[in-house]
């Protein structure tokens, strides 16, 4: 067995790698085959876990998804099967991977990659390019961003209703400044009123604003207080995976 994981789960392969008599691989290599791959990933470090995986040959390959929607998994991995464990505490976490090693695929209901309708305010913007940039590199998500998907010279109001009328998901990023945008609540307006589906990520702690308070928010200081080990791209880039 050949294991390989994202970084910041590095710990959990080496002891898979041990308990099975496997080679846990943490560097590229030229070349190896194996009779299984294991990949261990959580959408962090995509880059990294396909650089290792270049040189890799296997006759099964198996992917375990940790709080990975295996939609999204897939979407990184196409020729893998995948085995998801959800969302579950550290202390569950080896069980439930080393159960993972024997269940069956998960089910994986494949849809058209799905484009998605960033709002935020300007003054968040360096703040989410990281994952957004994550999110189209690693998983082929088409991001409209006004900082960088209007072309130059072009009507933006009209360009921001053609993507809004587009977009298959409209996620609105709140904080104080994207809260008081009268911009983004143009945008907001403009996606409820079309029916488009919303998502709120709370960037900063203040909750969404009023014409959406209605909706749940992903929460991203508590997501960081739980794992204080990201750094503020990698919980980003978590809490989009969730919620798409």
């Amino acid at each position: 067995m050949l294991v390989v994981a994202s970084t910041t789960l590095q710990n959990l392969a080496d002891r898979l790698a041990h308990q099975f008599s496997g080679v846990s691989l943490n560097s590229p290599v030229s070349t190896m085959d194996a009779d299984r791959l294991v990949v261990i990933t959580d959408g962090q470090d995509i880059p990294g876990l396909r650089g290792r995986l270049d040189g890799v040959t296997a006759r099964r390959r198996t992917l375990i998804s940790v709080g990975l929607e295996p939609k999204m998994a897939r979407l990184a991995f196409e020729d893998f099967e995948v085995i998801s464990v959800g969302e579950i505490p550290d202390s569950r976490l080896w069980s439930a991977v080393v159960s993972a090693l024997d269940a069956a695929p998960t089910p994986v209901a494949m849809s058209p990659i799905p484009a998605v309708f960033l709002s935020h305010a300007v003054a968040d913007e360096e703040r989410l390019v990281g994952a957004v940039h994550a999110l189209r590199r690693d998983f082929g998500v088409t991001v409209f961003s006004c900082s960088d998907s209007i072309r130059s010279g072009s009507q933006w109001q009209d360009e921001i209703q053609r993507y809004l009328a587009d977009c298959d998901v409209f996620v609105f990023v709140a904080s104080k400044s994207a809260n008081l945008s009268v911009f983004c609540a143009f945008e907001a307006g403009y996606a409820v009123a079309s029916g488009k589906p919303v998502r709120v990520i709370d960037l900063d702690g203040v909750g969404p604003p009023s014409h959406l308070s209605q909706l749940h928010a992903a929460d991203v200081p508590r997501l960081r207080a739980v794992q204080p080990w990201l750094n503020t791209k990698e919980i980003l880039l978590d809490t989009f995976l969730s919620i798409l």
